[in-house]
């Protein structure tokens, strides 16, 4: 008896050391590509041979998606209801009302409200100088802005002339700002591919290498045609300073978003498409729901970012948001939460030169959104290893190096099945569901006899591959589902009403509220918003005619790049990153911040020579780069100085020296990894 107990360990050791080294990744790469090919054969044959089987699947397709509009109806609703309190709430007042504090700097609290710190990453590739001048002159109006920003540009090596806006950009922002710093994301890293994650990891590392405290900083990732108003910096800076150190650790924030920028100028099935990303967007950020997505621009604290390693930056990471979501979440074992939060990210609808470019970008724009199918294999592929060799997986017990902790508290294998059931639901919904419903509907539509006046066609084809009638209970489901889709009709007068609404307010009353000098009694005053975009799209009720474009929308932005990017995934995980057309601004209204009188002019940018007599000022503003002291070791990356001590950035950073926040002990511990190698 004393030999079983150890020989059935090493067993069951050995059995997950086997799953552990399976290739997981490859086999779920392909499992959405396989399982659609499926749904196609299925539709072909399924309804004349299994009508059984294909009744189940496409009722349970119906169900489901009538789910998901309830859930959207509620989630917008709930939205709507919101918007309203969240600008008028000072959220100063109501962190000294909840802590005690006497004001943002009283001590008494753990973390004062005015010691946050926000490091703001704008990752930027060929974009207008005009769009990142707005951007920035809209972050620059907030109160804040000198006392608690730090902004990043995040630049890529890869665009010519890269470092030359940076530097033009410092030197006209070098005083709106807590601080403001550039890096240079190299060429060519192993394992990396292009795109907004990779250069989103390379300055969050240098940003978080050069930081004296990750304990009071929120990491903000941000477009560089996005717009925030001041209030969702206020309101994060609220959850995160009156929550608990250990909750802080777990803190990511999501905005609500809203297309309030060019909308106007775009197709209507395009405005359609993106305003229904946004509802999806909104359809998890009701109070009960244990799943929020975020998307595009968001909030994490520093310390979760560090502990998990930063963002990845391999092809699975495409889609670096619901990406970052699903690698804290099981790093954390499902504890990491997300704070939706209702000041909206304000972004621009992308555009092209004529009606049939501007789908033709927005398509191109969702294969590149549906390549996150690789995340549903991701979810997939930790989700088995942590069930079945917990531990095994080494990016999933990362987190626990932080700190000190007890075995018994290993949080790889400590998630929630019902979450985790929830979030594997949320992923196929994203990525599979639409798709298949849209698919199943317009085969059966063409090749099943149904109705009064059934097609030839469908009467040809039916004949071809059976000599029985239509069974009975697949006639049934047929009509039954036809009146399930109907019934869909419901939720949606719901959420139409709600988007309105919501659409309304942020991008319209509050703007005209907080400029008002008199207020009827009793109205509550919006809180300061900050610098308005240039760009400006309201809606009116002419608008509700975008609703009627919703199937062609889905069936163009949805069904098809889904259609497109799964089969290409069968053979590939690498996708060609191209950078969406943004709307073109005018240059002198886009320019609100006054400059130092020492600044760089805006059009030295797009000079390849160097201003005459100012290569003294180039060469202070080139210190605001924070990553000229490392070397990286990568074979097509020259830019580097050869002089300085070399060590590499490609390893993630231990947890355990990001805490300390000493550039020297980082620096030996890359360098010590670089040689082990």
């Amino acid at each position: 008896m004393a030999t079983t107990a150890p020989t059935s360990a090493s067993m069951s050791l050995s059995i997950s050391s086997v799953i552990a080294r399976a290739p997981w990744r490859q086999i779920f790469q392909r499992l959405p590509g396989v399982w659609l090919i499926g749904v196609f054969l299925f539709g072909l044959f399924g309804p004349a041979h299994l009508p059984y089987a294909f009744s189940a699947y496409f009722i349970l397709l119906h169900v489901l998606f009538i789910g998901s509009s309830v859930r959207a109806a509620y989630g917008i609703y709930y939205a709507s209801s919101q918007v309203v309190t969240w600008s008028t709430t000072d959220w100063l007042e109501k962190y000294c009302a909840k802590t005690g504090a006497a004001n943002g700097r009283d001590l008494r609290h753990d973390l004062p409200f005015e010691d946050v710190n926000h490091v703001i990453l704008l990752p930027n590739y060929k974009e207008n100088m005009d769009t990142l001048c707005e951007t920035l002159d809209v972050l620059a109006s907030h109160s804040r802005a000198l006392t608690q920003y730090k902004v990043c540009l995040a630049m890529e090596e890869s665009e010519a002339g890269s470092e030359r806006k940076a530097i033009a950009l410092v030197s006209r922002y070098a005083d709106a700002f807590l601080q403001i710093v550039y890096t240079i994301h190299p060429v060519g890293l192993e394992g990396e591919i292009r795109g907004k994650s990779s250069n989103v990891s390379w300055a969050a590392k240098q940003m978080a290498r050069k930081s004296k405290n990750h304990r009071v900083e929120i990491i903000t990732v941000m477009d560089a045609d996005t717009c925030f108003t001041e209030d969702y910096f206020t309101s994060i800076t609220y959850f995160f300073s009156t929550a608990t150190p250990e909750q802080r650790r777990l803190q990511m924030f999501a905005p609500s978003t809203i297309f309030d920028r060019n909308a106007k100028d775009v197709p209507l099935v395009v405005r359609c498409s993106d305003i229904m990303w946004s509802i999806a967007v909104m359809s998890n950020f009701f109070p009960s729901c244990p799943v929020r997505f975020p998307c595009s621009a968001y909030s994490i604290s520093m310390e979760l970012a560090s502990s998990v390693g930063f963002w990845d930056t391999g092809a699975e990471a495409m889609g670096e948001d619901m990406h970052m979501y699903l690698k804290c979440y099981f790093a954390t074992g499902g504890r990491v939460h997300v704070e939706p939060i209702f000041s909206p990210a304000s972004c621009c609808n992308i555009e092209g030169n004529g009606v049939v470019a501007n789908i033709w970008a927005r398509f191109n724009q969702a294969k590149r959104h549906l390549w996150g199918s690789l995340d549903t294999g991701y979810a997939l592929r930790r989700a088995l290893l942590g069930v079945l060799a917990p531990g095994l997986d080494s990016a999933v017990s990362g987190f626990n190096d932080l700190k000190s902790r007890k075995k018994s508290d290993d949080v790889s294998s400590s998630f929630k099945l019902s979450t985790l059931g929830i979030l594997l639901h949320r992923l196929m919904e994203a990525h599979i569901i639409v798709g298949h419903l849209f698919v199943l509907i317009i085969m059966t539509s063409i090749l099943i006899p149904m109705g009064p006046n059934p097609s030839t066609f469908a009467i040809s084809y039916w004949d071809s591959v059976t000599s029985q009638g239509i069974h009975p209970f697949l006639s049934l489901v047929l009509d039954l589902c036809g009146w399930l889709r109907f019934l869909s009709a419901l939720p949606m007068a719901v959420t139409i009403v709600s988007y309105e609404k919501y659409h309304r307010w942020v991008g319209s009353e509050r703007w005209q509220q907080v400029a008002a000098k008199d207020l009827p009694a009793g109205t509550p005053r919006v809180q300061p918003l900050g610098l308005r975009s240039q760009l400006v799209t309201v809606r009116s009720r002419y608008n509700l005619v975008d609703w009627i474009a919703l199937p062609v929308s889905g069936f163009l932005f949805q069904c098809a790049p889904q259609v497109v990017a799964q089969v290409i995934q069968l053979w590939t995980d690498r996708l060609d990153y191209t950078v969406a057309v943004k709307p073109t601004l005018n240059p002198a209204a886009s320019h609100h911040h006054k400059p130092p009188a020492d600044a760089l002019p805006i059009e030295t940018a797009s000079s390849s020579t160097e201003v005459f007599g100012r290569e003294d000022l180039i060469s202070d503003l080139k210190g605001h780069r924070i990553d000229f002291d490392v070397q990286v070791i990568s074979p097509r990356s020259q830019s580097l100085s050869p002089k300085l001590p070399v060590y590499s950035e490609i390893d993630t950073l231990s947890p355990l020296a990001l805490e300390s926040g000493s550039d020297d002990r980082i620096r030996a511990e890359v360098h010590t990894s670089s040689r082990r190698e």
